[in-house]
């Protein structure tokens, strides 16, 4: 069995039909359930966190709701695996986001590297990317409860990859094995808070 890691670029169930110059038997990310053609497998939810690095707040000030945001510099990302942003929610109540100055990213990693660099808050970094700043007090979770809605993770394959049972045995266990993951990221989070 041979891995090869493909960055996404799109969503992940659309990885099938947009690479096309390379075999894709299985994609992860979060998103919906596969339709037609694409068979999915639901491996948790992931959580999106409002962070930004302690000496941004130190400069800032504490930030406890998406109003105080029209003073500040928000961090966005704007890839091609989910959509921008715009709002966030707190039990129900939903906010608009409005920053003085915003900087988009069309990558996670250079999105959490200049949110830990001081350079504004990120209001939407997926929790797997980073609980271990989080855990380390490089980053600090503000705005108190608000974020974006959680999705649904799953792993992707095509009807034609998963006639094949290695391609349908590893799509199962794969599955397993992020769930457990994302269940474990979720208590390192609960025990910061």
């Amino acid at each position: 069995m041979e891995f090869e890691l493909i960055t996404l670029t799109s969503k992940a169930d659309e990885v099938f039909v947009n690479h096309p110059e390379k075999v894709v038997h299985v994609s992860i990310g979060y998103g919906v359930p596969g339709t037609g053609d694409i068979v999915s497998r639901y491996s948790g939810r992931m959580e999106f966190i409002p962070c930004c690095a302690p000496s941004y707040i130190k400069k800032h000030g504490a930030i406890s709701d998406p109003d105080q945001c029209n003073d500040l510099t928000g961090l966005s990302y704007t890839g091609g695996t989910r959509t921008r942003t715009q709002e966030l929610q707190n039990n129900g109540v939903v906010r608009q986001l409005k920053w003085r100055k915003s900087l988009s990213f069309q990558s996670l990693s250079d999105l959490k590297n200049a949110c830990l660099l001081g350079a504004g808050i990120a209001s939407d970094l997926p929790l797997i990317h980073c609980i271990d700043e989080l855990e380390q007090g490089k980053l600090v979770n503000v705005l108190a409860g608000w974020k974006r809605p959680a999705a649904g993770c799953y792993l992707y394959s095509t009807r034609h990859f998963t006639e094949y049972r290695r391609v349908s045995t590893f799509l199962d266990w794969m599955a397993e094995k992020h769930r457990e993951l994302l269940d474990q990221i979720d208590e390192r989070f609960r025990k910061l808070a």
